[in-house]
């Protein structure tokens, strides 16, 4: 489960996402996603959330994973909504008493916290649908050809590549912690994740340091040079024109609902 949850293996599956032209699906992804963070209420951003994860079970990940990858985030956005709710307004929705501490809850900061939350969501589902149908370097030689400065994209590429690498690296320290009871209590626990994180850290120095003398070393010149994309077929345009309408349809009906 760790392995499909943190790799882009679904992006190498054979399907009718996988095989459309990359840089129409980032635009029309980009088109969402701005449209999802300048709208009005919550539901044009859940329409969007809701679609994209059927889309996304669509093109093959299971939807126990599809679930489990948006895990972090719909905490974020639950915590912005509680945040949201004590915090904002001045009109009492309700209350409660936690221990020691009266929780009021307004009616603002719900409603303003709501929008927050399905803003993140609806982005964040569009965003995983882009990464599950589109291999990382189909999207960063996209990026290169739509004009992104060439210093962004291949930092971009080297933080994808070695971030597997180093979550892989704090996978077997951690586990070689673990067979010598470094989490056998609370103290010994906070202890190795402080030595585990130094040690992390560490390595991604070694690793960066190696990583360009290996670059230097293949003729790196200070540009890193991408083939250029294939052509953009008749599918690809139909596919952009098609989600396009679905995309603009859905933000005038919700922004009108």
């Amino acid at each position: 489960m760790n392995f499909e949850l943190f790799t882009d293996i679904f992006t190498y599956k054979e399907n009718r996402f996988t095989q459309l032209e990359p840089r129409v699906k980032i635009l029309t992804a980009g088109l969402a996603v701005c449209l999802v963070l300048f709208s009005n209420g919550p539901l044009f951003p859940a329409s969007m959330f809701a679609v994209s994860l059927s889309a996304t079970i669509a093109a093959g990940v299971p939807a126990r994973l599809a679930m489990l990858r948006i895990t972090g985030p719909l905490g974020v956005a639950a915590m912005i909504l509680l945040i949201k709710s004590v915090l904002t307004g001045s009109t009492e929705l309700f209350s409660i008493d936690l221990l020691s501490l009266h929780l009021v809850f307004t009616n603002e900061g719900f409603s303003e916290g709501i929008n927050i939350a399905f803003r993140i969501l609806g982005a964040l589902g569009v965003v995983q649908f882009l990464s599950v149908t589109t291999p990382a370097h189909d999207i960063f030689r996209a990026l290169r050809w739509l004009g992104f400065p060439h210093g962004w994209v291949e930092v971009a590429m080297l933080m994808y590549r070695y971030t597997f690498e180093l979550f892989e690296t704090a996978i077997d320290m951690s586990s070689a912690q673990k067979t010598r009871l470094g989490y056998s209590n609370a103290k010994r626990g906070l202890a190795s994740a402080g030595e585990l994180a130094g040690a992390v850290i560490l390595r991604s120095m070694d690793k960066a340091v190696s990583a360009n003398e290996a670059m230097v070393a293949r003729g790196y010149k200070g540009v890193i040079q991408f083939d250029p994309p294939r052509p953009v077929e008749r599918r690809d345009l139909a596919y952009g024109f098609m989600a396009s309408t679905l995309i603009l349809s859905l933000y005038f009906i919700t922004g009108m609902a």
